[in-house]
């Protein structure tokens, strides 16, 4: 689990038209190494805003390949929540940006292997 903060974040011109589409210009981004191969759970379970949540591979933002992205996907919450295969070493970057004005400000990245329900 991680935080950051989108109070005076901005979009970049080539970011993933799904954040162009869907945010509200204001995201954020973390770069994350997969510790192993398979599939794993990003969310943003904790931050109590609408958000929408992107992973991505590739080198600049004019390559960036979606491996998962949503808008929303938990639950009775408007916080989001993806599921991806991961391949060990492979670096993943990840984006999250808030859908309204009046959601700016504290998120939270969590992210665990996925475990299929029983």
């Amino acid at each position: 689990t991680t935080t950051g903060d989108t109070t005076g974040a901005t979009q970049e011109v080539d970011e993933p038209e799904f954040l162009k589409s869907n945010g509200n210009g204001k995201s954020i981004w973390w770069r994350w190494t997969a510790p192993e191969t398979g599939r794993f759970v990003f969310d943003t379970v904790g931050t109590g805003k609408d958000t929408i949540l992107g992973v991505y591979t590739g080198t600049t933002l004019v390559d960036l390949a979606a491996e998962a992205e949503a808008d929303q996907g938990v639950p009775n919450s408007n916080e989001s929540r993806v599921v991806f295969s991961a391949t060990a070493g492979t670096e993943y970057f990840v984006a999250v940006d808030v859908w309204a004005e009046e959601d700016v400000g504290s998120v939270t990245l969590n992210w665990v292997p996925f475990v299929p329900p029983a």
